[in-house]
C-alpha cells in the first residue's frame, strides 16, 4: 500500500511540476468587462418618454477655445473595460492595442480612469473616423509587464451590444483580436480571499479520514494476517471476510486522501497556486462597489 501511494505522489508530482513549467512562458493578454450599466432601463417606459437628456460635449483639450457642444441624448450605456497582462511574461507590442466600438456606437466619453502601475505610459487617442466601419481607439503603450493593466471608461449615447467590442493587436505568441469576456468573480480578490474555507475544510476532513482509515486496516491486518501460501487457490478460498475489509479500509484511505488534496488544493486553495496573475483594483473599483450588471 506504501508502494502505491509513493507512485501517486510521484505521477502528480511530475505532472503538477509540468504544468507549471509550462505555463510559466505563457504570455496572456485578457479583455474583461468590468462594468455594464443601462440605467435608462431602470426607467418607467411613460417617464422615460418625457425624460430629455442634454449632455455637454467635453473640450478636446482642458485649454481649448473650442466652443463647448450640448446634444440631445435619449439613453445612457456605461462600460468599463480592463487591458491586463494576466499571464507570467512582460508583452512587448509591435502594434499597440486598438479597441473597435460599433459603428451605430454614439462615443460620448472615453477615458482612461485607473492604470497600474501608475507610471505605466499609456494614453487612449480616438482615430480620425469617416463614419463607415467601426470606430477605433489606439491604446498607446509599447510594453506590459505582468500584472500589469489599465482600465477604460466608455459612455455611449445609445445601448450597444458588448460582444461588439474587440480588441486588435499585433504582439508575439498572442493572437491578433481579443473579444470582450466577463470579469472572474475571483480575477480582483487577493489571493487569501479568494480561498474557498468551506472546501478546505472538506479537503482537511478527508486528509483526516485517510490515515485513519489506514491505521485502522493496518491493526487488522496486524491481528488477522493473510494466509501464508504461494498457493493462488488456497489463497483465495481461505480468505475470511475481516481480510476483505483490511482492503477496502487500506483502498478507502487513498481515496480519502485523493479527495482530500482536490478539495483543498484543486478547489479551496487554487487561487494560491493559479499562473493567471489577478487584477489588482483599488476597491472604489472592484465590482461589489460598482453598479450591477444590467441585461
Amino acid at each position: 500500500m506504501e508502494i502505491l501511494l509513493w507512485i501517486v505522489g510521484i505521477v502528480l508530482s511530475i505532472g503538477i511540476a509540468r504544468h507549471y513549467y509550462k505555463q510559466s512562458f505563457s504570455k496572456r493578454l485578457s479583455f474583461f468587462l468590468l462594468v455594464d450599466d443601462r440605467p435608462f432601463l431602470r426607467i418607467a417606459p411613460d417617464v422615460l418618454e418625457r425624460l430629455k437628456i442634454n449632455y455637454t460635449l467635453p473640450p478636446p483639450t482642458p485649454d481649448s477655445a473650442q466652443e463647448i457642444s450640448t446634444q440631445v441624448i435619449s439613453s445612457i450605456h456605461h462600460l468599463q473595460v480592463i487591458i491586463a497582462n494576466t499571464g507570467a511574461r512582460a508583452i512587448t507590442f509591435v502594434e499597440s492595442p486598438t479597441i473597435e466600438i460599433p459603428v451605430n456606437a454614439a462615443v460620448l466619453d472615453a477615458t482612461i480612469i485607473h492604470q497600474n502601475p501608475s507610471d505605466l505610459e499609456v494614453s487612449l487617442l480616438r482615430q480620425p473616423w469617416g463614419g463607415k466601419g467601426p470606430q477605433s481607439f489606439f491604446c498607446s503603450v509599447k510594453m506590459m509587464n505582468s500584472g500589469e493593466h489599465f482600465l477604460i471608461k466608455f459612455l455611449f449615447g445609445n445601448v450597444i451590444n458588448p460582444a461588439d467590442v474587440t480588441v486588435h493587436m499585433i504582439a508575439e505568441d498572442l493572437p491578433r483580436t481579443l473579444k470582450l469576456e466577463p470579469l472572474p468573480s475571483d480575477a480582483t480578490k487577493s489571493p487569501m480571499e479568494a480561498i474557498e474555507w468551506s472546501a478546505v475544510w472538506v479537503g482537511v476532513i478527508f486528509l483526516l479520514m485517510g490515515p485513519c482509515a489506514s491505521l485502522t486496516a493496518s491493526a487488522a491486518l496486524t491481528a488477522n494476517p493473510f494466509p501464508e501460501t504461494k498457493d493462488f487457490f488456497f489463497f483465495v478460498t481461505h480468505l475470511r471476510p475481516i481480510h476483505y475489509e483490511i482492503v477496502v479500509g487500506h483502498v478507502s484511505s487513498v481515496l480519502l486522501t485523493l479527495m482530500g488534496i482536490a478539495f483543498t488544493a484543486s478547489i479551496g486553495l487554487k487561487s494560491l497556486f493559479s499562473v493567471r496573475r489577478r487584477v489588482v483594483l483599488p476597491v472604489s473599483f472592484r465590482p461589489g462597489a460598482l453598479p450591477k450588471t444590467v441585461s
